[in-house]
């Protein structure tokens, strides 16, 4: 039996929520990094409710063709493991209002993948999409510059109590987008142009203080150099303006490096028992190292690191040593750990699986144009997964959504 053509009212209809859609998922990575700025008095952002509209667009869509998606099946199968298994933790979770809020974030994040990469399907698309985030980043530094803010705290972010760790990793894939713009464009002034955004936004960089963001950035830029050396200096302009570009952060780094600042460097190289100080990485990776080995199958319940972590400070030494910081409320910096403490063996199976995939994918593509910017921003996360807990960030999402749609769009091309 033949099946039945689809009417032209309906395919109207369709193509009326499709362009819907991609204005929204638009609007809504331009929003990305303002997400604190977009809070509202009930605690939700604006992005929560447009997720909720792109979600119920993205239903509307697919009912169209029977429920029918294109995805990237191993990625995605591995991110529902790991879903599946932070919602079954709740179970044996101490804290389940905890562990629910975190498993929502993860089911957003997810589906936020999902629907990116079913409107994201060509590189035409997925170059505005770039765009649209990059430009928002730059438009962030400019305000945070020419406002003055970039001077008001010791530590620049956008809204007094947002965590520059995370603020910044936008502005740090902001600044990896505007260098691969730099290393494929030819036209001298276009090259002229984002060497200014990314004077701009090196600026904000420096002003973050933050060592996690700069050591993956340094990461990432030497791993590319690395890999793709032909690829980036294939154009010889650009041997000339990578030096340049260190030579501007280098003078802009003299000027923009308080007294502050230069302790918190400072701090990193030299060991002084009289700075109390500070997140005491290497003692809190030794409470959750106890915490692990108790619960090494399982893990203690999704986000239940934060309440149980008191439980597992075994030594007078390591007290004294976090005395000035909130025992209850620690963050593990570091995804890795976090993760096992949390999810156990189990938890971070999936995950690191799901990292293993996408890396291979992204290698694969390699000589696709956009392979060389999924490089990049895949070394910069994954160097931040080693200082910060940012798997439930919405940039840990933008940037896994690229990773799953960048290879998707280059088999495509490929046919």
């Amino acid at each position: 039996m033949e099946r039945s053509q689809p009417s032209v009212a309906k395919i109207h209809l369709f193509q009326s929520v499709d362009n819907l859609s991609l204005l929204l998922l638009f609007i809504f990575v331009v929003l990305i990094p303002f997400e604190f700025a977009t809070k509202l008095p009930d605690g939700k952002t604006i992005l929560f409710f447009l997720g909720i509209i792109l979600a119920f667009l993205f239903l509307l869509k697919i009912s169209f063709n029977g429920f029918r998606i294109k995805i990237n099946k191993l990625p995605i199968f591995l991110l529902f493991l790991w879903l599946g298994w932070a919602a079954f933790s709740i179970f044996w979770a101490e804290d389940t209002g905890r562990s629910i809020i975190r498993i929502i974030d993860i089911f957003e994040g997810l589906l936020f993948v999902i629907i990116f990469i079913d409107l994201i399907t060509s590189e035409k698309k997925m170059k505005i999409v770039l765009n649209t985030f990059y430009f928002s980043t730059v438009i962030v530094s400019l305000y945070l510059i020419f406002s003055g803010k970039i001077f008001s705290f010791d530590r620049v972010v956008l809204i007094e109590g947002e965590n520059p760790n995370f603020f910044g990793r936008n502005i740090a894939i902001g600044f990896l987008i505007g260098l691969f713009y730099l290393t494929q464009n030819k036209n001298i002034s276009v090259k002229i142009v984002h060497i200014i955004n990314i004077t701009f936004l090196s600026a904000v960089i420096i002003r973050l203080f933050s060592r996690g963001i700069w050591l993956a950035l340094g990461a990432s830029l030497l791993f590319s150099f690395l890999f793709y050396f032909k690829r980036i200096f294939g154009d010889r302009k650009n041997l000339v303006l990578f030096p340049l570009i260190l030579s501007i952060i280098v003078i802009l780094s003299t000027s923009l490096l308080s007294e502050w600042g230069l302790r918190r460097i400072e701090r990193t190289f030299i060991k002084d028992e009289r700075l109390t100080y500070g997140t005491r990485r290497i003692e809190v990776w030794s409470v959750a190292a106890k915490m692990y080995l108790e619960h090494p199958i399982i893990g203690v319940g999704v986000n239940n690191f934060f309440n149980t972590f008191p439980d597992y400070i075994y030594s007078e030494e390591i007290e004294k040593k976090l005395r000035d910081t909130d025992l209850e409320g620690k963050d593990a910096h570091n995804v890795f750990i976090g993760i096992l403490c949390e999810l156990g063996i189990i938890g971070i199976i999936p995950f690191t699986i799901f990292l293993a995939a996408i890396f291979i994918q992204i290698r694969r593509i390699k000589n696709h144009k956009f392979s060389l910017l999924a490089f990049m921003i895949f070394v910069f996360i994954f160097i931040s997964f080693f200082f910060n807990t940012i798997q439930y960030r919405k940039f840990f999402y933008f940037s896994n959504a690229l990773f799953v749609a960048i290879p998707m769009i280059s088999n495509k091309k490929n046919g």
